[in-house]
C-alpha cells in the first residue's frame, strides 16, 4: 500500500485488516508512519530511507506481495511490479508520478528493474 498514511491509504488499510491481510505500507517521512502505529499489525516503510523494493522483499522472503495499490505511477510502477508476487494484482488509482515507466525499468533503480527481461524501446 503506497502512501499509507492519506485519508484512502488508512481507508484501504483498515479494509485489507478486517480482511485478515498482512499490510506493508510506504510513506515519506517517519512523521507519516508515525500517525499509522495505531494499526499496529502492518509493516512501515519510509521510502526515502529505506528502498522499499529491498524491504518487501525481505519482508516476505523474496514471494512479494498479492495485492498493490499504487497512487504514485510513473517511475514508481517499476518497482511495485518488481515487489509483486507471482500472479498479483496491480491496482494503479492514480499516476501522481506521471504515466510514464520506461526509465525506471531502463535503469534498474533500487533494485527495482526486472530481471532477466529484454526491453525494445
Amino acid at each position: 500500500m503506497d502512501a499509507g498514511a492519506s485519508g484512502v491509504g488508512c481507508a484501504a488499510i483498515q479494509s485489507a485488516l478486517s480482511m485478515g491481510c498482512e499490510v506493508f505500507t510506504t510513506a515519506s517521512s517517519d512523521k507519516k508512519l508515525a500517525a499509522l502505529r495505531k494499526f499496529l499489525t502492518i509493516d512501515r516503510i519510509n521510502y526515502r530511507q529505506q528502498c522499499f523494493v529491498d524491504e518487501i522483499k525481505r519482508l516476505t522472503q523474496g514471494q512479494g506481495v498479492d495485492i498493490i495499490i499504487d497512487f504514485v505511477g510513473g517511475d514508481h510502477l517499476a518497482k511495485s511490479i518488481v515487489c509483486a508476487a507471482l500472479d498479483a494484482t496491480i491496482v494503479q488509482l492514480a499516476m501522481l508520478g506521471g504515466a510514464l515507466v520506461i526509465d525506471a525499468i531502463l535503469r534498474g533503480d533500487c533494485n527495482g528493474g526486472l530481471p532477466d527481461t529484454e526491453y525494445v524501446t
